[in-house]
């Protein structure tokens, strides 16, 4: 197995707090805070950032400092725009193709959520699952297209967990809506569902930035 190097380390955990929202959006780090946090020199941290600017989750402000960058009104819509165009589409084209034992097994998984999982936990099984659905597809552009949304998908979704905790049941019971769906070979239904269920959490998004005074255009 290849070693982590110090740089991907520096990535994953700068990675990982953004996407967890222990570094908020729209508020700035500073190298210094990293170095202490990460317990990296200068050059891993700064390969990083620069990654993580790439990749639309940080901004360079020069003799500023880095900003993370906001969960803007724009950025949800063309999150889920894209969302929106893919899973519901892998579910209506490829769907038949899912192994149905493993569709069964996130059917049960789903059922026995009984509320007192840790959110860490229900964000996992939550990503497992649509992961599940786009990985199926077997045009390699669209799953790339995915990739480069899946950190801003998993931010949105602890940001949106952490100001409506009851939308993580709520979610889960769209899930078992899709899965009914798919464990009756109904594709079409399938994907209208998982329409449906992207469309809610979009618009639960939108208003807890409304709500919050968040939006940056």
């Amino acid at each position: 197995m290849k070693k982590e190097t110090l740089k991907q380390k520096a990535y994953n955990f700068i990675l990982e707090k953004i996407i967890n929202c222990d570094y908020k959006p729209d508020t700035m780090l500073n190298e210094e805070l990293l170095k202490q946090e990460t317990g990296m020199s200068r050059t891993p941290i700064r390969d990083a950032l620069s990654r993580l600017e790439q990749d639309g989750l940080v901004s360079i402000k020069s003799k500023k400092g880095i900003l993370v960058m906001p969960l803007s009104f724009n950025e949800i819509n063309h999150l889920f725009e894209t969302r929106i165009l893919i899973e519901p589409f892998a579910l209506k084209e490829y769907g038949y193709t899912l192994d149905g034992q493993t569709v069964l097994s996130f059917y049960r998984k789903a059922l026995s959520l009984k509320g007192t999982e840790t959110q860490a936990e229900n964000f996992e099984l939550d990503d497992e699952f649509h992961s599940l659905i786009v990985n199926n597809i077997p045009n390699p552009y669209l799953r790339q297209c995915y990739d480069i949304i899946s950190a801003q998908t998993k931010r949105s979704r602890v940001f949106t967990g952490a100001y409506k905790k009851e939308r993580l049941a709520e979610s889960n019971k769209e899930h078992i809506v899709i899965l009914e769906e798919c464990l009756k070979n109904d594709w079409e239904a399938a994907a209208e569902a998982m329409k449906r269920h992207l469309l809610t959490s979009k618009n639960l998004t939108l208003s807890i930035l409304l709500e919050n005074d968040k939006i940056s255009m």
